[in-house]
This record gives C-alpha cells, sequence and structure tokens, in this order.
C-alpha cells in the first residue's frame, strides 16, 4: 500500500506559513519554567471543576477522550494548560487496535496533529506516538523524523519523545537529539534509581527537560530535577479512603484511622481551610481538595528550595574559536589598571564566566593572564604571578579549578593554561557556574547559629577567699567601708579576678558572682519558636494569637534536670498523665465497640509504672537522692548523685544506675586551691 501523505508537511493550510517558526527543537522550550505538575485522571468533568476552583491549570489528558465527549471541557475553560497524551496506552491495551496496519497508525498521526495545531492554544505540549510495543522501535524512530519534528518546529508546539527501556545508549541519543524525553514511570514497573540518575546525568548534559510520565512515587520530586510530571495520586482519596498530606519536605499517605492523630495537624498549617468534618464524612470534594492542595504545596516547596536541581536554568556557555579571537577579545594590561570595570561584565559574558561573580575582575585577570602566558604584550600582568610574595596565588588558583598533585610550578602553570582555555572556548561551564546555584561548592557561612551563653552564679565565700586572697588592699578607715577610690580599686581587681561584685548603698562589699557557660542541653532556645500561627491545634486553643509564640512556653520549661525533687515530679507526672491517656482510650474503645491495641498497650505500660511507684512507698526507709558539687577556684563546678537508701532494686536506683555511688557521703564542697598570704580585709569572715 502506498504511504498516506503527510499534509502537515507536504501541504501547509493557508493560516500556516511554510517556513517553520524555529530552526532548531530546543528553540521551541521555555526553559524559565520550575517543575510543574499536571494532573491526570480528570475526566470526570465534576473533578475538573474541583481541581480547577483551586486554582489549578496544568491537566493531562487523552486525545482520545478529548477529541470526544472531552472536547466541552475545552470550551469551558480556555486558559487550561493541556498536556496531551497521545493514546498509545489505551492503543496498547485495547483489542480493537491490535489489527491496525502501520497506514492505518500513520493516518491517526496525521488526525492527531491536525487536532494539535487547531487546538494550540490550550496546549501546553503533546506526546508522540509511543507504539514500541506494537510497530516496534525503528517504525517509531521514523515517526518522529516524518511527522513529530517537523510538526514542533512549525507550530511552536513542544512534542515529548517517550522512552520506553531501550538501553542507555538510545536514551543518550534522544536526549542529544531531542529537548523533551518522557518516562513512563508506571509502564515499565520498578525504577532502578541507579540508573535513573544516570538518565538524568545524560540529560543534563545535552540539557534535555525530563517529563515523569504516570509518576506515582512522589519521592522523586524532590530527588530528582523533572521538568514535568503527572499522576493521578491527588484522587488516592476516593480510591482508598486515604489522604495525600505534604509534611514540609516530603508526601506522606494516611489511612483514615490516623487522619487525626496524623493528618489533620498537618492540613491545619496548610495556608488554606479545609473542613475536617466533612473528610470524616469521606465528603467527595472535600478530598479531592485536600489530596489536591498536597501537590500545589510540593510543587510550591520544590520551586522555593529545589531550584538549583534544576539545571535547565544554569547559563549555557557559548562555543569560541580560540583561533579565531578578534583583536579587542581579552582585556588590555591597560584597562586593569585603569580602575574603569563598567565593562567587566561584556568581557565576562564573551569569555564564558559569570558575570555576576563578586571577584569578577579578579577571575578576568586571572583568565587574561594564563591564556596571554607567552604574548610579551602581556608580560607585566603574567610576571606579577612569578613574584615571591605572589606565589600562592598559583597554588591556591591550582587547587580551585585543578586540584590533582603535580611535581612543580611549571605544571600547574600549563594546567591552569588549559583549564582556562577549555572555559574560555565553551568545552568547560565551571566558571560560567562558579558564584551561583550550580557550582556545586559547598560555602561556609560567614556567621552560624551558636548556643553557647553563660550566666552569673553566686560565688561561695570559699570561693571568693580563694580568688581574692592577698589581692584586695587592707581598708583605711575604722569603719570599714571603702572610700571611693578604693572602691574603684577594688572593682578594677574584681574585673581581674573574673568577679562581678555588688555593693550596698554604702560601698560595702555585698556579694561576688562569676560568668560560667550554661550547661549544654538537647533542646536550645535558638531553635525556631513554636508559634500560634504554625501550631495544628491553632483551631481549638484559647489562647491563640497570630504571629506570637505560643502562651505556654514558659510551662513547658519547669522541670530543672539538675535539680532531683524536679526529677521524682516529673516522674509522678508523667505516670499520672499516662493513666489519663489509657482511661481516654478505654473509653474510645467502648464508643467504637472494637479492641484498641493502644490500650492493650497503655495497660502493659501503667502496670510497669504503678508497681515500680509502689516499690518506692513499700520500702522502710525511703530512698534518698543526694548531690554533690564540687567548686573549683576557676570557677568550674562538678555534681554528681548518689543513691543512699541501704537496701537495692529499688526503681531509682534502677533509673539513676550510672549515677550511683556506692559510698554515701553528706553533701561536700570541695575547693581546689592553695591559700595564699591572707589579706587582713578578709580576716573577719567567719566559715560556715
Amino acid at each position: 500500500m502506498k504511504p498516506i501523505s503527510n499534509p502537515l508537511v507536504n501541504q501547509p493550510s493557508e493560516e500556516e506559513s511554510s517556513t517553520p517558526m524555529f530552526t532548531d527543537l530546543r528553540q521551541v522550550m521555555d526553559y524559565t519554567r520550575p517543575l510543574s505538575i499536571f494532573y491526570s485522571g480528570v475526566e470526570y468533568e465534576s473533578y475538573l471543576d474541583i481541581l480547577y476552583d483551586l486554582g489549578i491549570r496544568n491537566f493531562l489528558m487523552s486525545y482520545e477522550y478529548l477529541k470526544g465527549k472531552g472536547y466541552s471541557q475545552l470550551k469551558k475553560y480556555p486558559d487550561m494548560h493541556l498536556f496531551i497524551d497521545s493514546g498509545a496506552y489505551t492503543y496498547i491495551t485495547n483489542p480493537e487496535f491490535e489489527s491496525y496496519t502501520v497506514e492505518q497508525w500513520e493516518d491517526q498521526i496525521v488526525k492527531y496533529l491536525a487536532w494539535a495545531r487547531k487546538h494550540k492554544d490550550s496546549i501546553f505540549a503533546i506526546a508522540d506516538l509511543d507504539l514500541q510495543y506494537l510497530v516496534g522501535n525503528e517504525k517509531v524512530y521514523e515517526w518522529r523524523k516524518k511527522y513529530f519534528e517537523p510538526f514542533m518546529l512549525e507550530t511552536g508546539i513542544p512534542v515529548c519523545f517517550i522512552y520506553h527501556e531501550e538501553g542507555l545508549d538510545q536514551w543518550e541519543y534522544m536526549c542529544k537529539r531531542y529537548p523533551y524525553v518522557g518516562i513512563s514511570l508506571n509502564v515499565d514497573g520498578n525504577v532502578d534509581e541507579t540508573e535513573l540518575r544516570d538518565k538524568f546525568r545524560i540529560a543534563e548534559k545535552y540539557n534535555t527537560l525530563i517529563q515523569g510520565m504516570a509518576s506515582t512515587r512522589t519521592a522523586m520530586l524532590t530527588q530528582y530535577p523533572f521538568y514535568t510530571v503527572d499522576s493521578t495520586t491527588w484522587n488516592v482519596g476516593l480510591k482508598y479512603g486515604e489522604i495525600s498530606v505534604w509534611n514540609e519536605t516530603k508526601m506522606s499517605r494516611i489511612k483514615k484511622t490516623e487522619f487525626e492523630s496524623k493528618a489533620f495537624p498537618i492540613i491545619s498549617r496548610y495556608d488554606r481551610k479545609f473542613d475536617f468534618d466533612l473528610i470524616r464524612e469521606e465528603d467527595k470534594t472535600e478530598l479531592i481538595r485536600v489530596n489536591a492542595y498536597a501537590f500545589i504545596q510540593a510543587e510550591k516547596f520544590i520551586h522555593e528550595r529545589l531550584r538549583s536541581k534544576m539545571y535547565w536554568f544554569k547559563a549555557r556557555a557559548q562555543k569560541v574559536n580560540l583561533d579565531r579571537l578578534p583583536d579587542d577579545f581579552f582585556p588590555t594590561p591597560e584597562w586593569f589598571t585603569a580602575n574603569d570595570y563598567s565593562n567587566a561584565q561584556e568581557y565576562a559574558r564573551k569569555m564564558n564566566l559569570n558575570p555576576e561573580h563578586p571577584q569578577i575582575v579578579d577571575m578576568l585577570h586571572d583568565v587574561t593572564a594564563f591564556m596571554n602566558w607567552d604574548n610579551p604584550d602581556y608580560e607585566e600582568m603574567t610576571s606579577w604571578y612569578l613574584e615571591p610574595e605572589q606565589e600562592a596565588i598559583i597554588d591556591q588558583l591550582h587547587d580551585l579549578y585543578v586540584n590533582r598533585i603535580v611535581p612543580n610550578k611549571e605544571v600547574k602553570i600549563a594546567d591552569l593554561r588549559k583549564f582556562f582555555a577549555e572555559c574560555v572556548s565553551g568545552e568547560n561551564d565551571k566558571l560560567l557556574q562558579l558564584g551561583t546555584n550550580f557550582d556545586r561548592i559547598v560555602k561556609e557561612r560567614e556567621d552560624y547559629i551558636d548556643d553557647t551563653e553563660e550566666e552569673l552564679v553566686d560565688l561561695t565565700e570559699e570561693e571568693l577567699k580563694v580568688k581574692l586572697y592577698g589581692l584586695l588592699p587592707a581598708p583605711s578607715d575604722a569603719t570599714g567601708e571603702g572610700a571611693p577610690e578604693v572602691t574603684a580599686l577594688d572593682e578594677e581587681i574584681y574585673r581581674e579576678a573574673g568577679i562581678v561584685p555588688t555593693f550596698d548603698e554604702k560601698g560595702r562589699f555585698v556579694k561576688g558572682q562569676q560568668s560560667v557557660r550554661k550547661p549544654k542541653k538537647v533542646y536550645s532556645k535558638k531553635y525556631p519558636k513554636f508559634a500560634c500561627d504554625t501550631c495544628y491545634a491553632a483551631q481549638k486553643c484559647p489562647e491563640f494569637k497570630p504571629g506570637y509564640v505560643c502562651a505556654y512556653s514558659n510551662m513547658f520549661n519547669r522541670f530543672d534536670t539538675r535539680d532531683m525533687a524536679d526529677i521524682i515530679q516529673a516522674m509522678q507526672g508523667m505516670v499520672e498523665h499516662n493513666l489519663t491517656r489509657m482511661q481516654r482510650a478505654m473509653v474510645m474503645e467502648v464508643l467504637n465497640g472494637t479492641v484498641d491495641p493502644q490500650v492493650t498497650a497503655f495497660i502493659d505500660q501503667n502496670t510497669r509504672l504503678l508497681g515500680q511507684l509502689k516499690q518506692m512507698y513499700e520500702f522502710g526507709s525511703p530512698e534518698v537522692l543526694r548531690q554533690t558539687r564540687i567548686v573549683r577556684a576557676d570557677g568550674t563546678q562538678e555534681e554528681t548523685t548518689q543513691i543512699t537508701n541501704p537496701q537495692s532494686g529499688g526503681i531509682l536506683e534502677r533509673l539513676f544506675g550510672n549515677m550511683t555511688n556506692n559510698n554515701p557521703k553528706e553533701e561536700i564542697i570541695e575547693v581546689e586551691a592553695t591559700p595564699v598570704k591572707k589579706n587582713p580585709r578578709y580576716e573577719n569572715i567567719e566559715e560556715e
């Protein structure tokens, strides 16, 4: 049978010029767009209406559906951005198409592309007819060159060429030839993530954009830089009675039994309100809304936080023929000494350097000097690098840009000349990306958050004696009151000794304090504050106040773990609270008419806790926890804890076994110091 001619290529319509809009397929693509999620499975018009009301405009629909009963949706929402599925999956799985000949398929392609041309204003992209499983790879490759490539150049409508496990060689060929390729993540089964990473590295090499077809594994969105993905996971709530939630950095699917404990706290932090009562009742509209909105949140997060993974935003190096450089390609030596760098960015762009780099003039100097190392006109510049005080610069540049072990400075210079030549010619884009999000260099911050703080603690008389023996002069007045000049001298000596003194209104010394480092804690006050705006209980909290820290924050810090009384009270409070939780769970178990495993767990926990408390109260001689504090002359302190109960096996002994000291002693303050000559000022200080 004679092949059917392609009217789109050989017979252009009156509306279309015979001259293609573009001369290169990559000119068609929009490289300014971040990731776009396309919502598929919206053939039910009510689904589309709900998603559209949420603000969603990106949808994936099948050509077979839209050319029939779906046509009304095109008219209803003309501002939709549609990714058109060619219908290949339907053709492969429907027995009706098993007997189709190649000619019939080509006729189908012609109709498909004519339809897409007619509705181009609503179309974001179309998929090619990926019928590898029906007609073989070679025929699909032929169709691409015969039909889809000319269509893309003529109309400016992007075509996504779909890959089906045809080998990495074919993948690299597709990335080299096409700007937009698709991976059928669902159709082709489990994804080998090692191979997927290789595919993305190849795609980045050629600046090829990737579409994830039927990407139900939402974790991939934050791991791999997809340009577009489509998924039906947004309607999982209708299929399985679950909710998809976006928990700040990842997507999770929550079962109905865990809506209250896991889903609702996350949903309450969304910037849009949802009706929890309707969700509990499994209202179709509310389930669709809350599921789809999780994907809106995910897309927003990826745009804000993962932009550095979207390699298509990288500046592209231009090819430069080093054998045909114009005379004014490099700045002259006089340009660097004139201090007029107004056209530095212009030089940077044509030399494939990052024009926004903060040290662009220095970078221009390095590239110009090494690229003209043998040019006598630049001898003064090149000799500067060889001066003794500048020798380290060559080492630094080599470590930064080349970073290999070489025997001498001459080899380093040769390496740098080769590296800069590759960058200027466009073979290497390292200097073009340097200082951007894509330079792959981990940078140190100028300031790091640190919770190392100090606090003032009172010094005992013993500690004061150790620090001040022989330092202060004796008072000269009979009353013992210090004169102003003496007090000033005293304060200076106190400062040198690291003491913060306190005097009464007559200038008499009252107490001394020392600044010591606060003990380390797991939680730091430098962490972000627990705030009303992000609290899942905001809707029910009587103290809710927008823009403020939680009203109960101080109550969360009531217990001091260095105080044994606080530890005992905290233990008793935890037991009481756990009993309350158990009783609540028991009530809910009765009301729901089910056996709740949480109740069983609570009973086991409380049985153990109550038994331990009972042992504490039954001892004839109650257990005693004792702290020993050792204070050294330098102000550092050491605290130890011991249990003095002669009976063993008690609850506290087991809980604090690692703190137990078998040699009970009275509370001791040990001072490690050797007194020097005693000062008369302190002769009257009485010891305890």
